[in-house]
């Protein structure tokens, strides 16, 4: 029996309109900023397959600059001032630093987006493993997105 993959907590990058008609999936236009970025599942996929994400920024951020959007470290990034500090799965950051597929300084934007979840795919790790969120990680995301 093969273990489903838990959708939510997982980093995702959105497959292209190309990629899509190639691999004959119903494309769903996605907002500009969401498309060129590696995006978290903040959900399981509802009953028409559709999953809430947030985008994963690549930058040096030293505060909330950007359109009064907060922004959540993941780690090895250093937590600062933020509220708390996103921690992956399979990886001590203390030692090694995250995978080499996630940036060295990457946040997590707080604006939801909805994408279809056929156009996401896993994000692997250094291992091939799917890059996730530890689960408490992804609970204080979505509480504190206010996600149900």
């Amino acid at each position: 029996m093969t273990k489903r993959l838990r959708v939510q907590g997982t980093l995702y990058r959105v497959r292209s309109r190309l990629v899509c008609a190639e691999d004959g999936i119903a494309y769903q236009p996605v907002a500009k900023g969401v498309a060129r970025h590696m995006v978290v599942a903040l959900s399981e996929p509802d009953e028409l397959g559709v999953v809430k994400i947030a985008t994963v920024q690549y930058s040096c951020i030293t505060s909330n600059p950007c359109g009064g959007f907060d922004y959540y470290p993941i780690a090895p990034c250093a937590k600062g001032g933020y509220p708390f500090q996103l921690q992956l799965r399979h990886y001590n950051n203390q030692f090694y630093g995250g995978p080499r597929a996630l940036h060295l300084y990457s946040y997590v934007r707080a604006e939801q987006h909805q994408v279809s979840a056929q156009m996401l795919v896993a994000v692997e790790g250094d291992f091939g493993e799917p890059i996730q969120l530890k689960k408490r990680s992804a609970a204080r995301l979505r509480s504190a997105m206010q996600i149900n």
